[in-house]
């Protein structure tokens, strides 16, 4: 919830494009258009720490062995 609140607030909020709510359909052409925004975040991968990937793929894999953890269909295991 609280990361949907995060891309809300920068997605809409700071662009002044339309909440979620207040958007209009991307499905069919009744009402006014979705008016939605874009923000869009640039990482500079050396500015992580050296072992950055090494702790990305261990909490990965820690996630992976959880009872009734799945990957979704079309991702692939790196």
């Amino acid at each position: 919830m609280a990361l949907a609140l995060m891309v809300e607030i920068l997605a809409a909020g700071l662009t002044g494009a339309n909440f979620a709510a207040e958007a209009g359909s991307f499905l069919d052409d009744k009402g006014d258009p979705p008016g939605t925004g874009q923000f869009i975040i640039a990482i500079d991968p050396q500015a992580f720490a050296d072992n950055a990937l090494e702790q990305f793929a261990e909490l990965a894999r820690s996630v992976e062995e959880q009872q009734g953890a799945r990957r979704m269909e079309g991702s692939r295991h790196v």
